[in-house]
């Protein structure tokens, strides 16, 4: 597959609700005025196809506001009356008197370069995130329309057409929101998709609106209310329940967000998928989290000549040692890992089975009958474990924060557990090694690279509605905390929940932060099986949400 870069487009986020006389339309009211950004992507698959998308229409004020969907205003709006004339102007395409972005234009091009003619459909999919209003009309040229009829669909552009060899055709469209002539509820952005298949087999696409799932949801954001946690004030947009942290990351909150999406799909776009949540937005990167629990394991053994065999807390390589046993399981590298079971046997064992949908044996803990360490059971993740290389694809390795936490600090808040987790406190045995509660002499490190991880435990403190929970961390099992975090709602059938990071105290080379059954936060043994193990995973720049709502009945698709 060829993919290129093109001309630039338009991504629309409501900032506002204002009421405002659409000039061109007369009669019919605006509710709200909406910002642009992003930029077109295009994407081939087959030899000799060509899909290019060039916007035409300019932009005023860059707001938005809606238009009546009749042959007529379509036309006008295309026009564009900003120069107060009933003639066409280039500089003023849909754009109305007031001077406000009423539509915009987009045309494309389809090219055939190969010897043979090719017979083609072609089709818009326009997906609107909260945005239900969003409408699209094919047009005859640059300003005219002679049907109002959606675009949307497979065939609306091109059905059986066939294109000789060595030409190309155009097409135009125009993208509006619709107005219903009363308040209406469109919030948020909008992207669309052009695709062309041939009847030989060849498909090509074309995007415009936002390049990334990420920016999507960016675009969403829209502060309108500041809400006071432990001393510091956060951004609130309570219509999308989106908050922006202290370091700029956007992040879900509250009791039930718009956050679910299909991911680990047999195919994509699909619904035959899992439930994942999106945490929020890191880096320019969506963060994701599994909505259920994929088992209980260590989250590392050791024998009992380490550490008295509960196990090192630390997550990533570091000298000789490649990692802690569960980040092996989930990663991909250590298909041939070796290690000992509890009855000091070399076996493979956590050999990257989740990471690549495969069975085997994994660490469980301590074997209390036998009283042995290293203890392992046959687990099967051919079900729950990454589906395919389209999947695995779609992870980026990013950089996870593995800094060590104060668990004798009960006082910590989400703003403080971020700054732990980008610390350089780790547990360090020359300095808080006493008697014989430890023996290994590991360096622990403040970062991992690597594709499938855990949650960080500020990830669950941030996924709390601040207005309704002013807790810290370790009293988050107050009920107006419990009922109003997302995150707590997840399926771990009653289980603890392990973080990434690990306890930075003294005698603490084997504690591990984790999230208890009635909410709170707190340490555990990295070699307890008690927890449960909830995957969490970063998504490549160039994943696009395409489809869905967010909501639990209607998730986000991605493609």
């Amino acid at each position: 597959m060829n993919e290129k870069k093109v001309n630039k487009s338009i991504v629309y986020m409501i900032s506002g609700i204002v009421v405002l006389l659409l000039a061109i339309a007369g009669s019919a009211y605006a509710y709200y005025a909406a910002t642009a950004t992003g930029e077109i992507v295009g994407s081939a698959a087959g030899a000799g196809l060509e899909l290019t998308i060039e916007k035409l229409s300019t932009s005023a004020n860059d707001d938005l506001i809606p238009l009546d969907n009749t042959i007529d205003m379509l036309t006008k709006a295309a026009k564009g009356y900003g120069n107060n004339t009933n003639n066409f102007d280039a500089n003023k395409s849909c754009i109305d008197k007031n001077g406000y972005t009423v539509c915009q234009v987009y045309k494309i091009t389809i090219s055939n370069t190969s010897n043979v003619s090719i017979t083609l459909n072609g089709g818009v999919t326009l997906f609107g995130t909260n945005t239900p209003n969003i409408e699209c009309a094919k047009m005859d040229d640059n300003i005219t329309v002679t049907n109002n009829n959606s675009c949307i669909g497979s065939r609306t552009l091109a059905n059986n057409y066939e294109l000789n060899a060595d030409s190309s055709n155009d097409y135009y469209v125009m993208v509006y929101i619709k107005n219903i002539d009363k308040e209406q509820t469109d919030v948020g952005v909008f992207n669309g998709t052009i695709t062309f298949t041939s009847t030989q087999g060849d498909e090509l696409k074309a995007r415009f609106g936002a390049t990334n799932g990420a920016e999507t949801i960016e675009e969403l954001f829209n502060p309108n209310t500041t809400v006071l946690n432990n001393n510091i004030t956060y951004q609130y947009d309570t219509v999308n329940n989106l908050m922006e942290d202290v370091a700029g990351n956007i992040r879900y909150y509250g009791a039930n967000p718009n956050n679910y999406v299909y991911f680990n799909c047999t195919d994509y776009p699909s619904t035959n998928c899992e439930l994942w949540r999106i945490i929020g937005v890191f880096d320019g990167k969506i963060k994701l989290v599994r909505n259920e629990y994929i088992g209980a394991y260590s989250w590392d053994s050791t024998p009992s000549s380490i550490n008295g065999g509960w196990g090192i807390n630390q997550w990533g390589s570091s000298g000789d040692y490649e990692g802690a046993d569960l980040m092996k399981l989930l990663n991909p590298g250590y298909e041939n890992n070796t290690d000992l079971d509890k009855y000091g046997n070399t076996i493979v064992v956590n050999n990257s089975l989740y990471y690549n949908s495969e069975n085997g044996y994994c660490y469980i803990g301590y074997d209390a009958t036998e009283k042995l360490y290293n203890n392992t059971e046959s687990c099967d993740f051919t079900n729950t474990g990454l589906k395919n290389d389209t999947t695995r694809n779609m992870i980026t390795d990013a950089i996870w924060y593995t800094g060590g936490i104060d668990f004798n600090n009960t006082n910590i808040n989400s703003y403080d557990i971020y700054n732990y987790e980008r610390g350089n406190a780790v547990y360090n045995h020359d300095k808080n090694g006493r008697g014989n509660c430890s023996n290994d002499t590991l360096e622990r490190t403040t970062s991992w690279v690597g594709k499938v991880g855990l949650i960080n435990p500020s990830d669950y403190g941030y996924a709390v509605d601040f207005s309704k929970c002013n807790q810290t961390l370790r009293y988050y099992n107050d009920t107006n905390c419990t009922s109003n975090n997302w995150m707590y709602t997840i399926d771990t059938n009653n289980k603890f929940w392990y973080t990434l990071n690990a306890t930075s105290n003294w005698c603490a080379a084997n504690y591990n932060y984790f999230v208890r059954q009635n909410g709170s936060m707190g340490s555990i043994i990295v070699l307890d099986n008690l927890a449960s193990v909830v995957p969490s995973l970063y998504l490549n720049f160039d994943i696009s949400i395409i489809d869905g709502i967010g909501s639990e009945d209607n998730p986000y698709r991605l493609g």
